[in-house]
């Protein structure tokens, strides 16, 4: 039973923070440094943690992220000639980014 709602809750052994939690401290050091967030954490929630911990999570959902990305462009690969493309152009917060590779 504990193994199952463990899965169902998408807690992974000696995680001590849902994933939810992560992603959000993972979002707001996109504004603030990671003890700022420390400080946010403490102020406005019950969730504890050292800077150290927030790092880890930063580093952890980046790496996650990159190679979700990575997975995607490989998926390309597999595309047929007619739904490829040589070039690639991405706009995000209105940084224009164009790509031949």
């Amino acid at each position: 039973m504990w193994h199952s709602l463990n899965e169902w809750l998408g807690i992974v052994k000696y995680q001590r923070h849902l994933a939810l939690v992560e992603l959000k401290v993972a979002e707001i050091a996109t504004e603030v440094d990671c003890r700022e967030i420390v400080c946010l954490l403490k102020e406005w929630t019950a969730v504890k943690m050292r800077y150290s911990t927030v790092a880890d999570i930063v580093r952890r959902v980046g790496k996650e992220q990159a190679d979700t990305g990575q997975h995607m462009i490989d998926a390309t690969d597999y595309l047929p000639e007619s739904e490829k493309s040589n070039v690639l152009s991405v706009e995000a917060n209105g940084v224009f980014v164009c790509s031949t590779k």
